[in-house]
Formats: structure tokens, sequence, C-alpha cells
């Protein structure tokens, strides 16, 4: 056969001679694609009409058939066969519609990422991280409108033994308290139920990570309800927010006008003014030192005033 660019032409098949009917290639490919299989025989076949002579002069690529040409009537056939030939399946064209599809897939995908990332970041968040802010410039929930929120003043070292080996003995002559908690550890639960309102003291709590407390419990010789507490926090930053905050809580609350304590940097003690039908008064004094604040409170009989619970305090931060 001549090339595709020779100026040749093919002669026809000589009249004498009839010519070998070329396999039937489109039979075949239509008996694969109606499932009979790749090697499947093919069906009977009928007698062949003969393939028209090929002009070289239109042999070339025809809409994707390489090797094809197209007579004056019918579809594209092979110039090695005479044969029509089957075309292939169109080409998915990605278009403008398309486009613009993925771009909003895209888009939205980002935007629902995102939110997640925002959401998940808001659920993870520590709780005091909205309070650890230069300055105190956050007011906590419970204090009155306007309190000025002092900065904290960490200092003083952490504290890793048992805090029962911390607290100040019971002095002598005295007996423990007759119930709960005694000389005894507290977990948070536990710290938290010695409040009015356990759920709000739970929640200031936990805003500091609070770690553990102990309690010591007991009755003096002259008949004064005394309790040394310590609640410990994982750095002495947390423990000086968390001392900071009890201070206001209590000055916004029942307990009043805070005073300073004698050697205890940064002490406060108050005086309830309401006295008990038993003839009580409550007293309270704290003090902060490194990752440990310091609650001495005592009940006295009225008139009452700091005296007791300000020397156990003093006595306390000596401790630590």
């Amino acid at each position: 056969m001549a090339d595709d660019h020779s100026e040749s032409t093919v002669p026809a098949p000589e009249a004498d001679v009839p010519a070998e009917p070329a396999p039937d290639l489109q039979a075949r490919a239509e008996s694969v694609v109606s499932g009979s299989g790749f090697y499947a025989a093919a069906a009977p076949e009928g007698p062949r009409a003969t393939p028209a002579p090929v002009d070289p002069g239109a042999v070339g690529l025809v809409d994707g058939l390489p090797g094809a040409f197209v007579p004056s009537t019918g579809a594209p056939v092979s110039v090695f066969t005479g044969y029509p030939l089957p075309r292939p399946a169109p080409r998915r064209r990605f278009g403008i519609g398309f486009l613009a599809g993925f771009l909003t897939a895209t888009t939205l995908a980002l935007l629902i990422g995102c939110g997640i990332a925002v959401v998940t970041s808001a659920i993870h968040r520590p709780v005091h991280a909205t309070v650890l802010t230069a300055g105190r410039t956050a007011t906590p929930t419970g204090l009155p409108s306007g309190s000025a929120f002092p900065s904290p003043t960490p200092s003083g070292t952490i504290h890793s033994n048992d805090l029962a080996s911390y607290a100040v003995p019971v002095p002598p002559n005295s007996r423990p308290w007759r119930t709960k908690p005694t000389d005894e550890p507290l977990n948070l639960d536990q710290t938290a139920a010695l409040a009015k309102d356990p759920t709000v003291r739970a929640e200031v709590l936990r805003r500091y990570d609070f770690q553990r407390a102990f309690a010591r419990h007991w009755i003096s010789s002259t008949r004064s309800i005394v309790e040394d507490r310590l609640y410990q926090f994982p750095s002495t930053t947390l423990a000086a927010e968390f001392y900071q905050e009890d201070v206001l809580l209590d000055s916004a609350g029942s307990w009043g006008t805070a005073s300073d304590v004698a050697g205890v940097p940064g002490g406060k003690a108050f005086v309830k003014s309401a006295v008990d039908a038993n003839g009580y008064q409550g007293t309270l004094s704290m003090g902060l030192s490194g990752d440990i604040v310091v609650c001495i409170f005592a009940e006295e009989l009225a008139p009452a005033d700091s005296t007791v619970a300000n020397q156990l305090l003093a006595d306390q931060y000596a401790r630590l």
C-alpha cells in the first residue's frame, strides 16, 4: 500500500480475481460491546459487500480517527479494510459550569473547616484563660460593677510534699471538730461542698485548675471553732490569680471590708458583722505563699476580732 503522502493511486482489484473479503472487525467490536466477551466467537456472518476503492488523497486524520477517509457518501472508513470505523466516545470538557461548581465546593469546605476549628478551639480552651489577662482587665462573675481587679503578684515556691505536713499543728488543750472535715485531704467536690453555693464555688476552683486541698479543724480551749484550710494550684501564677479573686469575692459578699495582716505580705482579714443564734461571730484571715492559698476560719464568741485568725495565719505562712 502506498504511503499516506504518496501521489500514486491504488488500482482497483482485477475483475477476474475475486477480492478476499476483509475481516468484519466492526461486527467483532459490536459483539464485544454487546457482552459476548472479548475473545467470544462471532455469530455466523452473511455475505459481505466488497469495500469501495481507497482514495489515498482522502487518507488522513478525520475526527480523531487516524488512518481514515470519508467517501462521498457514508461514514469514515478504514483505509486498511474499507469498512466503517467505530467512533471514539466524545471527550468530557470542563466548562465554566464545572469550574464554578468546583470553586463553590472548595469555598464551602474552607468555611466549614474554619468553623470547626473555631468551635474546637472554644471547646478546648482552659476556663481560666479568660481571666489570665495583663492587669486583670476582666471582672469575674459575682463581683459588683466597677470593681477593680488588682494584678496578681505570684511569689514563693512550689510545694511538693503532702499538704498535711505543711498545716499548723492543733494547739494544746484543743479537741477535734466533731464533723468532717476534721483532719483530711479534700478533692474539688469536697472543697466546693464547704461553700454556701457548691456549684459556683466549684466553677471558681476549676477556673484556676485547682489541684487539691487540706482541712484541719478543731475547737480551742477558749471555745473558738478554728479551721486551717490550704488550697493548692499547679503554679504560683494561678494561685495568685485565685487569691486575688477570692479576696474580692469575699469583700463583695458578706465578709465586708478587708484589713491587712501583720507578718503576712498581702494577707487580708475579715470580720463578719452578724452574730449567729449561738452568739458566735465569724472571722477569716487569708494569705498566699507560692502555689498555696491559706484560709484561716475562726468562729469566736462575740464580740470577735481577727486576732486569733491573724496569729494562726502568720504561723501558717512561716511554715510554707
